[in-house]
């Protein structure tokens, strides 16, 4: 890609920086604005991380609220493991400039007994980015979601996909939303 190239879809397409060292830069701004974006990587690889340390700086450099919804971590969890990092979570919470919700899924509990619906999670999910007017959400780990779910077809096919296609469409309708989904290594 020639730096004109580079410079006409910077001019295109909305970014949202994501104040993250080298990564603004090598995305030509930031993450795609009112977009979701999936973030793959094996466990460990620090999608966790990535998806925290996005919502953190939004809220302390660019006065974006955000929501962080896990369906693996507890708040305290997240907390505890991101502390030393000199991100105080707590504060965060405290100011309104984050808002954690962790929601239990226990895949041993799992029945599928036809197509998955996940209207209950998009309510919930709803509430929490209109109670911070927040600006920037992640999801942690859609493995998590759809763990004990068979998928038949493509996921573009599927239910799911369908079902996480309705979660943000309502993002670029709202023009200054951004939503980041974190995944685990395989894909859905």
């Amino acid at each position: 890609m020639t730096t004109t190239q580079a410079n006409d879809i910077e001019s295109t397409l909305p970014k949202c920086p994501t104040g993250i060292q080298g990564l603004d830069e090598i995305t030509h701004g930031g993450l795609p604005k009112g977009r979701p974006t999936l973030v793959c990587g094996s466990a460990g690889s620090g999608k966790t991380l990535f998806a925290m340390e996005f919502l953190v700086r939004g809220a302390q450099q660019y006065k974006e609220p955000g929501v962080f919804v896990s369906f693996e971590e507890s708040g305290q969890e997240l907390m505890d493991n991101v502390i030393s990092l000199g991100w105080d979570l707590k504060h965060l919470i405290d100011q309104e400039k984050l808002l954690i919700d962790h929601i239990h899924i226990e895949p041993s509990e799992i029945q599928e007994t036809g197509e998955y619906d996940l209207e209950g999670l998009f309510v919930r999910l709803g509430h929490a980015i209109e109670s911070l007017n927040a600006k920037r959400v992640a999801l942690d780990t859609l493995e998590a979601l759809f763990g004990g779910v068979t998928l038949v077809g493509s996921p573009t096919s599927s239910s799911c996909g369908r079902n996480c296609a309705g979660c943000f469409a309502g993002s670029r309708t709202k023009g200054s939303r951004l939503s980041l989904l974190v995944s685990p290594g395989r894909a859905i």
